[in-house]
């Protein structure tokens, strides 16, 4: 059984093997149409007037407001999660890359991991030719998810990301994830985290409109941790997160951890860069203080 088989299987898909075998790409398109509208929402990939609601938030947890973190009037800290706390860029890099290849699209995976941290809609845009079958894009979205479930078993947070987030609501920072991943992959990722009781509230798809680098997903945080930009930091890994918070005037703090270089994280706005999450730790409270300075 192969590996998107075995993914689709997990949706409770029946795909019809007759005596000449399907091509995987004839599979995913076959488990597409078969796909109910209940799965497909789970996934978070209904179409448009589907009736899809957005998913809602987490309960926002009574935090501790305060700013002993550092940065005079500081009181939360946003968190991307793939590739800032979670080790899952590369993994997305793969899904996307074999998702493409099945529907006949050869796009190198260093373009590929590039573009991640955008919308998949963003992503699809930046990657495939503008005079594609966009109507081919839904199976492709569905072909990642497929490809990218295989990988969930083995999906690890990042060093030091759960004690990071701790030490935050420690210091009485609202802790707020800004991700978004559907409901089931969020659920996914805090479960790779394990630090549930330093969360106080986190976003998923659905929430939002326009995708990074739009500065919506960075509004909806805000409005989830119940602060201001001023009163707020925002930590990420890619020069998406770094563009849309520079729209939303949130400083950002990225991390070296989701493959981005330095230079690229400064020169798209991040107001500093560390290594990980365990540099980050390692050096807080002072790390957030930096907000708003120049990265060493």
């Amino acid at each position: 059984m192969t590996a998107v088989t075995a993914a689709l299987a997990t949706l409770e898909v029946q795909v019809t093997v007759t005596e000449q075998e399907p091509s995987v790409a004839d599979r995913i398109t076959a488990a597409l149409d078969k796909l109910s509208d209940d799965a497909a929402r789970e996934l978070g990939l209904a179409e448009p007037g589907d009736g899809q609601e957005a998913a809602p938030a987490d309960d926002q947890a009574a935090g501790k407001a305060g700013n002993g973190a550092g940065r005079a009037g500081l009181k939360a800290a946003l968190f991307d999660v793939d590739g800032t706390l979670v080790d899952t860029n590369y993994l997305h890099t793969v899904a996307w890359w074999e998702a493409f290849a099945r529907a006949g699209h050869d796009v190198p995976m260093a373009s590929i991991h590039r573009a991640i941290g955008m919308g998949s809609d963003r992503l699809l845009d930046a990657l495939l030719p503008a005079d594609r079958d966009r109507e081919a894009d839904y199976t492709i979205k569905i072909a990642h998810s497929a490809l990218y479930q295989v990988y969930w078993p083995q999906i690890r947070a990042l060093p030091g990301a759960a004690d990071l987030l701790r030490a935050c609501h420690d210091a009485g920072l609202r802790v707020v994830l800004a991700s978004s991943a559907d409901p089931r992959e969020l659920d996914v990722l805090r479960e790779a985290l394990d630090a549930e009781e330093a969360i106080d509230a986190a976003t998923s798809a659905g929430d939002v409109d326009s995708s990074k680098p739009a500065p919506d997903l960075v509004h909806v945080a805000l409005d989830q941790a119940g602060t201001s930009p001023a009163q707020t930091v925002f930590v990420g890994d890619s020069v998406w997160d770094a563009r849309a918070c520079q729209k939303a005037g949130v400083p950002c703090i990225g991390v070296l951890s989701g493959g981005t270089s330095r230079e690229e994280l400064l020169s798209a706005g991040a107001v500093a860069v560390y290594g990980d999450p365990a540099e980050l730790l390692a050096r807080f409270p002072a790390s957030l203080q930096e907000a708003g300075s120049p990265s060493a």
